[in-house]
């Protein structure tokens, strides 16, 4: 249930605005009580504000990613752009059975 960060803000301001309104209250221990729940809820409302844009951003993000990783699937897995580069054809047979013991690994102190 995403909740509407504007309106978030609005209620808490509603909020304030009625314990405003409420004279002597405030020197009331519920008074103190209130005053303090409302101040605890506009802080949630501002973290869920700040949550809201970096979900936004992060959905940016991923589907910039997942656009360049469709782009190098269809570069990797069209074995008909690959048959026919004839450079790339003549160092590598598409069709050969490579054995996987004789690839090659590298740790990750050979990599630096």
């Amino acid at each position: 249930m995403e909740a509407d960060s504007n309106q978030l803000r609005r209620d808490v301001a509603f909020i304030q605005g009625l314990m405003a309104g409420s004279q002597g209250l405030e020197q009331t221990p519920q008074g103190i009580v209130l005053q303090r729940m409302v101040s605890v809820l506009d802080e949630l409302a501002a973290e869920n504000e700040q949550l809201q844009l970096r979900m936004d951003e992060l959905e940016e993000y991923v589907e910039a990613i997942d656009e360049d990783l469709s782009e190098v699937e269809l570069v990797v897995y069209d074995e008909d752009l690959w048959e026919n580069d004839e450079a790339f054809a003549s160092e590598i047979d598409l069709d050969e059975e490579v054995d996987p013991e004789e690839l090659v690994t590298l740790d990750a102190d050979d990599a630096s």
